[in-house]
């Protein structure tokens, strides 16, 4: 879906520079030529490509409601936005827990190394507090 989709990809009748990566087998990233001008009805055709990802495979990239972390083991987990201040509460996120930004927009920002970072690193450590007990 998304081969094709990049391959039609157009603004205004003008193809979009774009191409997609897939990370740790969890995560797809779409990217295009930020030089180019890409209209509001560009990026809804985007997102309509995901939503038939979704429709196809089940898969819910679009689901902004999910923190992404990694547990012990090294998997990659997903909760809901309300339930991750409880992990962050008990100790099951901590602050070297690698966490992943899904807020990222520019593809230097992904180049950096700023997809997944430990918590204390991250939009997450300001977003959720940790508690004083656990700061050591």
């Amino acid at each position: 879906v998304l081969q094709a989709f990049c391959s039609e990809w157009n603004s205004h009748g003008v193809p979009v520079t774009s191409e997609f990566v897939f990370v740790d087998d969890r995560f797809v990233i779409l990217v295009a030529d930020s030089s180019q001008e890409i209209s509001g009805c560009s990026i809804d055709s985007s997102i309509r490509a995901f939503k038939e990802i979704h429709d196809i495979h089940g898969l819910d990239g679009l689901n902004r409601n999910l923190i992404f972390f990694r547990d012990p083991e090294g998997r990659i987990q997903a909760v809901p936005y309300q339930d991750f201040q409880g992990m962050v509460d008990t100790g099951e996120v901590g602050m070297e827990t690698p966490v992943f930004d899904t807020t990222l927009i520019r593809l230097e920002q992904l180049r950096e190394g700023l997809f997944e970072l430990p918590f204390r690193l991250s939009w997450h450590a300001r977003s959720f507090p940790v508690p004083a007990r656990a700061r050591s």
